[in-house]
């Protein structure tokens, strides 16, 4: 059964007024139970759409809503028409003024059946638009309609699953960087040098970071296959930002009471979500969100008496997730708590009591342990977190008093402690021995942020907002760069889908979130 109808000439009577139609094509509108007809014919100087509420005549004057389409003719406008019904998702939109019709065409078809289904939106008042020429009305049609709509619910399941499938392959090759001027010019980026690395944009224009501490910022790849980055602005804000189209995904007004000084992105692979904890110093006070739902799932307040809290963590431990907290206060230490996702606390770790400025979470894959790693005023503490007590100490001298931000470095088979601190020196130790194995003068100033670049290579921030690139096995400076207008204080590396290796930076205060990019 087909019902497009080819003719030559037709008479089309309106308001007993004939007009004779030069050429004309019918479409038929299979609509809940009936069949409907729309006419569209070409007279001598003009067009018709004709259907029961409206009979709509383009003429040689009106043609100005065709004027973009270069289609000021009757016949190039009548082709224009024809088109529109033969070919998917096309609308024809305020043809005439202050009448609205909204004709998209499907094409659905079956074993032995072809149909062109077209979809009427509504007119401004909401009435529904009814067409005239009923044609059909019967229990045979029914039955055609029905399994009609059925063969299409599935054909339009099965394009969906196309659609998701294409669209993972696509986030796939982008995920793993595959892009071919970087693939032809360097075959494995994980071993390539970063010296030609050059400032590219800056990614915001409100961040705010009052504090100078590390993880200001964080950058992670969404269970929704999304490199997004989460940062604070001077309202208290949380912002999650596309790095892909360098757009705004949403934002968590108000997180906090106080100023937002620091981040750390986890994923609980057992219930397939991101999980992102928020720091506030000055309250106190610390939240764990779910950074899919923007739902807060923890909130613990007035975790210490005095100081700051200035660095947390999430350590997972036999399938339990722990959140990790320090404290920083001169006169009155407090220990190092652990609470679980209720916000209760489980326990101190023992001889923790201590003023901390940065905390941290190291697992041992071979050792199958979990280190807490703590920077205090004195000197670094490691603690093993199943025997409740410390693992090592690492102190040059008992008279080492600067601020520490911390990495874990793997090189070759040693495992390396990497600390900076405010005397403008690099310490690398041996995190299971407890032993110096360097000591490197950076700089004459502070040093903040650190970051590793595939275990080869070390980014540092400095207080005299340069950025400067270590390399590891000869430990020495290679390379330094002016990056920031105030002191470097967080660094982070990134696999960016169209870039490559990249490095993420943040100055201090109102110094924005800058993206630097590999030049291979």
């Amino acid at each position: 059964m087909n019902f497009h109808i080819n003719s030559k000439e037709i008479f089309a009577n309106k308001n007993k007024i004939n007009e004779t139609l030069f050429e004309y094509e019918e479409y038929y509108l299979i609509k809940q139970k009936s069949v409907y007809k729309i006419i569209i014919g070409k007279l001598e100087r003009e067009i018709l759409v004709q259907c029961k509420n409206y009979k709509i005549k383009i003429n040689e004057k009106n043609l100005l809503f065709l004027e973009k389409l270069k289609l000021n003719t009757i016949d190039k406008a009548y082709k224009l028409f024809i088109n529109i019904f033969e070919e998917n998702n096309v609308t024809i939109k305020e043809i005439i003024i202050n009448k609205r019709i909204s004709l998209s065409l499907k094409i659905v078809i079956s074993d032995k059946e072809e149909f062109i289904e077209i979809i009427l939106d509504n007119d401004k008042q909401n009435k529904e638009l009814n067409l005239n020429n009923l044609i059909y009305n019967n229990e045979e049609l029914k039955h055609i309609v029905h399994k009609l709509k059925n063969k299409y619910i599935i054909l339009k399941d099965e394009v969906d699953k196309l659609k998701i499938l294409y669209s993972d392959l696509i986030s796939k090759i982008k995920e793993n960087n595959i892009l071919f001027k970087n693939v032809i010019s360097n075959n494995n980026k994980n071993n390539s040098s970063p010296q030609n690395i050059e400032f590219l944009k800056e990614l915001t224009k409100d961040s705010y970071s009052g504090y100078e501490i590390r993880n200001s910022f964080t950058i992670f790849k969404s269970i929704n296959n999304i490199l997004c980055m989460v940062y604070a602005n001077k309202s208290k804000s949380i912002l999650l930002y596309n790095m892909i189209d360098y757009k705004k995904i949403n934002e968590i007004k108000r997180a906090h009471n106080n100023f937002i000084s620091s981040f750390r992105h986890y994923f609980d692979s057992i219930k397939k979500r991101d999980l992102l904890l928020s720091i506030s110093a000055l309250d106190n006070n610390i939240k764990l969100w779910n950074a899919n739902s923007l739902e807060c799932l923890v909130n613990i307040k007035n975790i210490y008496n005095e100081g700051f809290l200035y660095s947390a963590s999430l350590l997972v431990n036999n399938n339990k997730t722990y959140i990790i907290t320090s404290n920083e206060y001169i006169f009155n230490n407090e220990s190092i708590f652990v609470f679980d996702l209720k916000g209760q606390k489980i326990k101190e770790i023992n001889d923790s009591k201590e003023s901390t400025l940065f905390l941290d979470i190291f697992f041992d894959n071979k050792l199958s342990k979990n280190y807490i790693i703590s920077g205090n005023r004195g000197y670094i503490k490691s603690f093993d977190f199943d025997e409740n007590k410390i693992y090592h100490k690492y102190c040059e001298n008992n008279k080492d008093k600067n601020f520490k931000t911390i990495i874990i470095n793997k090189d070759e088979e040693i495992i390396k402690l990497i600390e900076s601190s405010y005397d403008g020196n690099i310490k690398i130790w041996d995190f299971h021995s407890g032993l110096l194995l360097n000591k490197i003068k950076v700089c004459n100033n502070s040093i903040f942020g650190m970051c590793s670049w595939n275990n080869k290579y070390l980014f540092i921030g400095c207080e005299d907002k340069t950025i400067k690139l270590m390399e590891l096995k000869k430990e020495k400076i290679i390379k330094t760069i002016l990056g920031h207008n105030n002191k470097v204080i967080s660094l982070q590396k990134i696999n960016h889908p169209n870039y490559g290796e990249c490095l993420i930076s943040q100055g201090w205060n109102n110094d924005q979130i800058k993206l630097w990019i590999n030049k291979i």
